[in-house]
């Protein structure tokens, strides 16, 4: 008994000893591949480094450049975009200048010098196009002539193309540098994992052959405890409790642990149920209130639109007699093609919520289409007796569908009218980037202009008058789709003022 423990003991301290021979080895090797990655792994930052500053310094140079259009009529001062496009150019350089300092190959430190000649031609290119502007500026202001955005231009366009060159060669080359490390690093991770493997694969061999004799003493509990593993999470799945030394306490605790697991498996189990079943239960909630709604928006447009159809119907019949009835019929008339207006704003905006609301994208002529939203709005401006006013100074092609954007400034013009005082003036005008409406009623008070054009909101003078803040809704969701930008806010000399605007 003796020498059988001898020699399973011997075994076993040579199996460990061949062990941590392959663990020593491992580490050798895995701090020299560590060594071979860092190298390449810093390599690679330098490059992302720098295709992150040639990135910052094209992003700067861009501002620079809109800074100097804009700003025409200003003196040679340094601006803004200059300063920061000055300072970015300095960063750059000075990354250059210390990997030239920590290049350890001659061919390193000629790529880096190299480097710091095109960073030295970026910053030659950037002073030559502020010595050119300020010049220009500086006959401007002697001759009087005016300088616009296509003079400067033209002025820094070979400046411009040279910097551009040389600064797509810098994001170029850095790539090609990140894209060949981590090919290296690549190469260095097959190959030091083949190294390794092999390592460790001869000494655990070695290991292995020298433990067999002791295969059924070592691993009779280890197999015990695997087989209780895969059995679980059955029933009977527990190691047993006949285990030598120290793996009868670990198998104990083992099984202490899966009661543990299987009690907290029981109560999430019950946790999870609970909480499925409030969730769906909620979203039944919501899927009927949200169909409810929206079956109530499309049924009462599609039921309201005949009445109101029949009505406008009767009062036109009406219009072509003779008696004295016809001013009030023509009101009748007016607000009819008002009802009607929202009533179509209501369907649109129920239409667009369930997305079967489609634009066309055919060619608009902007101005055209404000005329005829101005003309079908001025039987309810004479009914209301407020003047409307059209002002064309420019126009706008755009591809957009015509009757969603005659239905929004329709929408507007409409709004405005609600809320003017009889013998007000409201006043539309059609630029080549703008549609305004502007009117001279009680504006939009204290509350916040643009909460105005959220679905199925309503200010207090909106109360008052009955609105309902759906034509306004559907402006917004037509503007974002023909990419116009909405503003509104109340003008200076009282009333409010809507824009429509594109860039």
């Amino acid at each position: 008994m003796t020498v059988v423990r001898r020699r399973i003991a011997l075994t076993m301290v040579v199996a460990y000893a061949a062990t941590l021979a392959a663990l020593a080895g491992f580490a050798v090797v895995t701090f020299l591949g560590f060594l071979a990655v860092r190298e390449q792994i810093e390599i690679a930052g330098q490059s992302l480094r720098q295709l992150e500053t040639a990135r910052i310094i094209e992003a700067s140079f861009n501002r620079y450049l809109l800074d100097i259009n804009r700003h025409l009529p200003q003196d040679g001062r340094d601006s803004p975009a200059a300063g920061n496009l000055r300072g970015t150019l300095f960063v750059h350089r000075g990354i250059i200048a210390d990997e030239v300092g920590a290049a350890g190959t001659q061919k390193e430190q000629d790529q880096e010098r190299a480097e710091m000649v095109r960073a030295l031609k970026l910053f030659t290119i950037f002073e030559d196009i502020e010595r050119k502007t300020i010049y220009a500026r500086a006959q401007q202001a002697g001759t009087g002539q005016q300088l616009t955005a296509a003079d400067m231009a033209d002025l820094v366009a070979p400046d411009e193309a040279a910097f551009r060159e040389i600064l797509n060669a810098i994001i170029i080359d850095e790539r090609a540098e990140s894209a060949a490390a981590l090919t290296r690093l690549e190469a260095l991770r097959a190959h030091y994992l083949t190294l390794g493997a092999w390592l460790v694969g001869g000494c655990l061999l070695v290991a292995l052959v020298l433990g067999a004799a002791a295969y059924r003493q070592l691993l009779r509990p280890i197999r015990a405890l695997t087989d209780t593993v895969e059995d679980y999470p059955g029933a009977t799945a527990r190691a047993p409790g006949d285990l030598p030394g120290e793996f009868a306490l670990l198998a104990a605790r083992f099984n202490s642990m899966l009661d543990r697991i299987d009690s907290e498996q029981d109560r999430l189990r019950t946790e999870v149920a609970a909480a499925t079943e409030d969730l769906e239960k909620a979203n039944a909630d919501l899927v009927h209130i949200d169909t409810a709604r929206r079956a109530f928006f499309a049924n009462i447009s599609h039921e309201l639109r005949t009445p109101i159809t029949v009505l406008l119907g009767e009062a036109q019949v009406a219009l072509k007699g003779q008696g004295g009835e016809r001013e009030a019929l023509a009101r009748i008339s007016a607000n009819g093609g008002f009802l009607r207006r929202r009533l179509d704003d209501l369907l649109s905006l129920a239409r667009s919520e369930d997305g079967t609301l489609k634009l066309d994208r055919v060619p608009v002529d902007l101005a055209d289409e404000v005329e005829a939203a101005v003309a079908s709005a001025r039987a309810f401006a004479a009914a209301s007796e407020v003047t409307l006013d059209l002002e064309v100074t420019g126009d706008r092609e755009m591809l957009g569908d015509p009757s969603a954007l005659r239905q929004a400034v329709l929408a507007l013009v409409d709004n405005a009218i609600k809320f003017s005082a009889p013998g007000d003036t409201i006043t539309v005008t059609v630029t080549g980037d703008m549609v305004s409406v502007a009117d001279e009623g009680p504006g939009f008070g204290d509350t916040d202009p643009m909460e105005m054009f959220d679905r199925y909101v309503q200010g207090g003078t909106g109360k008052l008058r009955g609105g309902t803040g759906l034509g306004l809704a559907i402006v917004r969701w037509i503007a974002d789709h023909h990419g116009a930008e909405l503003r509104a806010e109340n003008r200076k000399e009282g009333g409010a003022d809507v824009r429509l605007m594109w860039t």
